[in-house]
Parts: structure tokens; C-alpha cells; sequence
């Protein structure tokens, strides 16, 4: 169900998006992780409807993306966990929560420095969420905003 959903709010939506978001946070199974840190890497992708933006030229009808930049590294300077996993689901959660006009979120964090022996790559955990008010029962179809 969530999947789908997610499919039909991202084909028929406009979409805002951040890259390369560069935070140092205390994420990882491992002791030397937790207590030394580390960088991580985010991407938001927000799915929503901007016509009323681009219509009214006015800040308060967009997706604010300074402010959805500062919720993302609020949540991730501001909790520890032990899974990438964990740290995109609260974190969908937590920008749902912020912006009411946001249906659907792509997010991806990138451990940019994982402690993997002779590994000089990054790990990364890809999540796809849809508002919670999209998957309440007798909802229907997600909004259709297709020009």
C-alpha cells in the first residue's frame, strides 16, 4: 500500500528537493562510532503540490527549504541511534510532522566513512514514505496534481 501510494503521489506531484546536506552526528551500532562520530550525507526529496507558489510568488505558500534544512539537522544533531534505518524513519516522521503540505518523501542517508576494514566507499539506506494521512483508512487516492 505504501509503495503505491508513493508511486501515484510522486508521478502526479511537483517536488522540492535538497542534495549534499553534511552533518557530523553520533549514528552506528559500533562504541567508536557513537563516542568519536562521524559525517553523514542526507538527500530530502519532498513531494507536494507548488502551484500555489509559483502562482503567488509568496514565501508562505512554498515548501521552505531553509527551514526543512534546519528540521533535518535538528533531528539528526539531536538523537543517537544504531541504525541508518532508524534515523530515516524518524526523520520522515519528524518532517511530516513539520510540514503539513508534504504527501510523500523520498530521504537517503549516506554514512560517508563507515568502519569497514580496506572499504573507502559510503553505505546508505533509501527510504520512501507517504504522509500518514494518505494511508488512514477510507482516504481514497493520493492528490492528483497534474498540469
Amino acid at each position: 500500500m505504501q509503495r503505491e501510494q508513493f508511486l501515484r503521489i510522486r508521478r502526479n506531484s511537483d517536488r522540492v528537493g535538497i542534495e549534499g546536506i553534511q552533518i557530523y552526528a553520533y549514528h552506528g551500532h559500533r562504541s567508536e562510532e557513537s563516542t568519536l562520530g562521524q559525517r553523514f550525507e542526507l538527500s530530502v526529496q519532498a513531494f507536494l503540490d507548488c502551484s500555489a507558489a509559483g502562482h503567488s510568488d509568496d514565501l508562505e505558500d512554498a515548501l521552505n527549504y531553509q527551514s526543512l534544512h534546519a528540521c533535518v539537522t535538528r533531528w539528526v544533531t539531536t538523537h543517537r541511534f544504531h541504525l541508518l534505518e532508524r534515523l530515516v524513519e524518524g526523520l520522515a516522521a519528524e518532517i511530516f510532522r513539520d510540514f503539513s503540505r508534504v504527501d510523500a518523501l523520498q530521504l537517503c542517508v549516506r554514512k560517508l566513512s563507515p568502519p569497514i576494514p580496506n572499504f573507502f566507499g559510503h553505505v546508505e539506506v533509501e527510504i520512501m514514505r507517504v504522509h500518514p494521512r494518505w494511508l488512514e483508512e477510507g482516504r481514497g487516492e493520493a492528490p492528483n496534481t497534474a498540469r
